[in-house]
């Protein structure tokens, strides 16, 4: 068994951890690391640009769209929400602010958040 006495927790407002969890990605650092090696006199990022439209002029629809989404991003798709066989979403709106409370706190669950004299309702 360990020997845990003269340990102590970190003093309130204090991390552990200041820095955060290191910053590298491994992998990503290494591609970048290829791509900014050259070849002659083109760099690594470059030939495969090229390469990449020498693909799409070919006729290459991957490679086409591959760099549509890189040069005009992604397009949006359309998202469509309906209720029960494509009608309108049905929904009731409580009549009063205690049957609505009372409606969070029941799709909230445990997770309601609990009265403190900052958030508690006030006394007209």
């Amino acid at each position: 068994m360990r020997n845990t006495s003269g340990l102590t927790p970190f003093p309130k407002g204090v991390s552990g951890n200041p820095g955060g969890r290191p910053k590298t990605l491994p992998f990503t650092d290494a591609l970048k690391a290829e791509l900014q090696k050259k070849k002659g006199h083109v760099d690594n990022a470059t030939a495969i640009a090229k390469k990449l439209v020498e693909m799409a002029i070919k006729g290459d629809l991957k490679a086409a769209e591959m760099i549509g989404d890189r040069v005009e991003g992604k397009p949006m798709q359309r998202n469509e929400l309906s209720g029960a066989d494509g009608g309108p979403i049905q929904y009731n709106i409580p009549d009063s602010r205690e049957a609505l409370e009372r409606r969070i706190a029941e799709l909230l669950g445990s997770h309601a958040p609990q009265p403190t004299a900052d958030n508690a309702p006030r006394e007209n």
